[in-house]
């Protein structure tokens, strides 16, 4: 094989492996497989041109034309009809799938489903990747340029993903980078000549097994290190590979990815009515809406949810008590028990709840956001779990609404509008609210206004559903919408009026279907306002038209006349469970009271959790040392000649950990008289060294031996004598980075070689029996 052919196979294996991280954001891996005839068409094609000396330029346009023709043939309803060459109409479908795939792009989330329009803009991608890594690698002999198009399909999938990956999509193209360079450093090797070395006998095969095993060593230990040292130091948790190894996040927390799910609301509720989301059993007489996301973010062209640090402190499951809901000035709540099942056809990343939570029974890395109580899967797909939550029964009591005072500067955030926002909104806040100055009559007139006085009509169908300021207007003078539109116009309307709005996406309450059981299918995907009051907390209000909705909830209905009389609280049943719901300890299964006083401090686990793990990364060279002398000393099992060895080992890392010189050619007695003057070791350490010394040369010049015992305490103690007398910075360094915890990974290194050196020969001896199947050339 010709080392042009060698390293157009290793650069097409490469691009390939790439392109696997791009699996980890779609539903599927049906693409693979035209995805690699992409790569493998690239690959010949530029292989054969190459073959005729076609100048470099053609070679990429002809690299391109078959792309192209392969693109055309993935999107093509009829390739009998339309044929094999490119067509004005074949163009124009091209064009059309392209644009599909761009508007699927924008409008789900990941993992997407893979359509035509997706279909094709990956085998594009990827084609396109495997055009220029062909290019730099071969036709322009320049692969150490290969690291940017082979980390395209890893650098996209972060951006999509906000890096939340696991390390193998990173470990994959790296891996194909090292073997590209490995691959044209053994190619240009091979042309210096042929070595006289035996393996030179191998047809074909120059003698580059030396720098071969180097080359494999160095690409595994740098492979290892990217892996480990982000996954061991908190403090690079955030980094290439986020979570690293270990799956957690640091100790101060990660960004846990938050997808959003009102831009696809309309979607839902056109396509999926009939589709099964969620399934939950209740015994309570409740009818709560289920939150999935909280959007507190408008700027200006659509609401989305602030991206939050959530440690793992925050970390939901058995007997984890969430904190009380921000804002609500209670001491003691009842509670409502709900059990949980998720379906495959759900398609968020957030965990549907009924809000507020209390506790949330669930297995896997399930983390709150503090300020909104959602809580999102560390790894983003909650498909398929089973989870029980006990809900706080919240009745708002008009009184607090009423006198409720302003809300403190945390919450100034959530009464902003992008500039000239509020100005567009005046006229229609006149006509809704009049010369009201309450802020909770202002929130009910609101309400009232969307629901019944404003002339609003409700239609799923609208062709302007957006939330950019543009479309909020053109909402408020059509008046003709669906949820989405009436909830985010509604919390805009309300922090223009400096109140603290946000907007839920989750689900009505469903379909009963039995007397504890109910089903959510995506006709009830729904979007509603929570606005702020001070005391109550954070207040669900329903703009929707009843036709929808039903009735708004009864604490939110107040009479325009400030003179009328405010209604009684509403009297709601209590709380009642499915009796197989668990509890944890110090909660009232029959709605009973929960102490809501403060704990630790939030800074409190943080801390402590950082504090352990620089520790444990801090001690983890010295504990790899220990060990290794611990498993040296197992494997020596009583065996004279091999303790004796072992006490010699010892005392040549703690020499090398005090900096003492040790010539590895000199005898025993040479090493041990240089070592007792350079150390200064005087009366029990001397006697210690001589009875080392003389175990070890028994061992190994004496016909018999018998065994020494205490030979491994006295080892020990002699390391600790050589310690006392060393400087202060050698006794840091020993510890920091002991001599055997390099002795111990250059030892792996060497065992990974030896690993790789023989996979590489069997590929050799495989090579050498194959080609004596074939016949001999004349």
């Amino acid at each position: 094989m010709s080392g042009a052919t060698r390293i157009t196979i290793v650069a097409a294996a490469a691009v390939f492996l790439s392109a696997l991280p791009l699996t980890a954001v779609t539903s599927t891996e049906d693409w693979l497989l035209p995805a690699m005839v992409a790569i493998g068409l690239v690959a010949g094609t530029g292989w054969l041109l190459r073959q005729r000396r076609i100048p470099r330029p053609v070679i990429i346009l002809g690299q391109l034309i078959v792309l192209v023709l392969w693109c055309g043939v993935q999107v093509a309803a009829d390739v009998a009809r339309i044929g094999f060459i490119p067509t004005i109409e074949w163009a124009q479908r091209i064009v059309l799938v392209v644009g599909e795939g761009i508007e699927a792009v924008t409008t789900y989330a990941s993992p997407a489903p893979v359509g035509r329009g997706i279909l094709l803009l990956l085998v594009a991608g990827i084609g396109l990747v495997a055009i220029a890594t062909d290019a730099l690698a071969t036709t322009y002999n320049r692969p150490t340029l290969t690291a940017a198009t082979l980390a395209a399909n890893y650098i996209a999938v972060v951006i999509i993903l906000g890096g939340d990956l696991e390390w193998v999509w990173f470990v994959l193209p790296a891996a194909g980078y090292l073997m590209l360079l490995g691959a044209e450093g053994r190619v240009r090797v091979s042309q210096w000549g042929r070595s006289a070395t035996p393996s030179s006998r191998h047809r074909g095969v120059p003698e580059t097994s030396s720098l071969a095993r180097s080359g494999r060593q160095a690409g595994a230990i740098a492979l290892l290190s990217a892996v480990l040292i982000p996954a061991l130091l908190p403090a690079l948790s955030e980094g290439l590979v986020e979570g690293g190894l270990l799956g957690g996040a640091g100790g101060s927390g990660r960004t846990i990815r938050v997808d959003n799910p009102i831009v696809d609301l309309q979607r839902n509720l056109n396509q999926d009515a009939d589709v099964t989301v969620l399934r939950y059993e209740t015994d309570s007489e409740r009818r709560e809406y289920i939150r999935a996301v909280t959007l507190d973010v408008f700027d200006g062209e659509r609401w989305d949810p602030s991206q939050r640090d959530v440690p793992t402190s925050q970390r939901v499951g058995e007997g984890v008590v969430l904190p009380d809901p921000p804002g609500l000035a209670e001491d003691e709540y009842e509670l409502d028990g709900y059990r949980f099942e998720i379906t495959e056809n759900y398609a968020w990343l957030s965990l549907p709840l009924v809000y507020p939570a209390r506790t949330i029974d669930v297995e896997g890395d399930f983390r709150y956001a503090a300020d909104t109580l959602d809580v999102h899967h560390a790894d983003g797909d909650p498909r398929g779990t089973e989870y029980t939550q006990q809900a706080i029964i919240i009745n708002h009591a008009p009184e607090t609404l009423l006198d409720a005072g302003s809300p403190g500067p945390e919450f100034e955030s959530l009464t902003e509008l992008p500039e000239g926002v509020a100005d567009s909104l005046e006229p229609y806040l006149d006509e809704a609210i009049g010369d009201l100055t309450n802020k909770f009559r202002q929130a009910s007139a609101l309400q009232a206004w969307f629901r019944t006085e404003g002339g609003f009509d409700y239609d799923i169908q609208v062709p302007d559903s957006g939330t950019s300021e543009g479309e909020l207007v053109n909402f408020l003078e059509v008046r003709v919408g669906f949820c989405q539109q009436y909830a985010t116009a509604m919390a805009a309307m309300a922090r223009a009026l400096d109140i603290p709005a946000r907007v839920a996406v989750g689900f009505t309450p469903g379909e009963q279907i039995r007397d504890n059981e109910w089903v959510v299918r995506g006709e009830d995907a729904h979007a509603w306002p929570e606005l702020y009051f001070e005391g109550a907390g954070w207040v669900r209000f329903e703009p929707t038209p009843a036709g929808r909705t039903g009735v708004a909830p009864e604490w939110t209905q107040l009479p325009r006349d400030d003179e009328a009389p405010v209604p009684d609280p509403v009297d709601l049943p209590g709380a009642q469970f499915p009796e197989d719901v668990e509890f944890p300890t110090g909660l009232d299964a029959g709605g009973g009271a929960i102490d809501s006083s403060d704990g630790l401090p939030d800074y409190a686990l943080p801390i402590a959790g950082g504090v352990l793990g620089l520790a444990v990364v801090v001690s983890l060279p010295w504990g790899l040392a220990r060990l290794r002398r611990e498993l040296r000393w197992r494997r020596a099992a009583d065996d004279p000649i091999a303790e004796a060895e072992a006490a010699w080992v010892d005392l040549r890392e703690g020499a090398a950990d005090c900096g003492l010189g040790w010539a590895p050619s000199s005898t025993p007695r040479a090493v041990s008289r240089q070592l007792a003057a350079d150390a200064g070791l005087y009366a029990d350490a001397r006697t210690l060294l001589e009875r080392i010394t003389l175990s070890t040369e028994r061992a190994r010049y004496a016909p018999t031996t018998d065994r020494q015992p205490g030979l491994k305490d006295d080892a020990a103690e002699l390391r600790r004598e050589l310690l006392a007398v060393a400087p202060r910075l050698r006794r840091i360094k020993a510890f920091l980075w002991p001599a055997g915890t390099e002795g111990l990974l250059a030892a792996a290194g060497t065992q990974i070689g030896d690993l790789l050196e023989g996979i590489e020969a069997a590929n050799n001896r495989l090579r050498e029996r194959m080609a004596g199947l074939l016949p001999a050339r004349r």
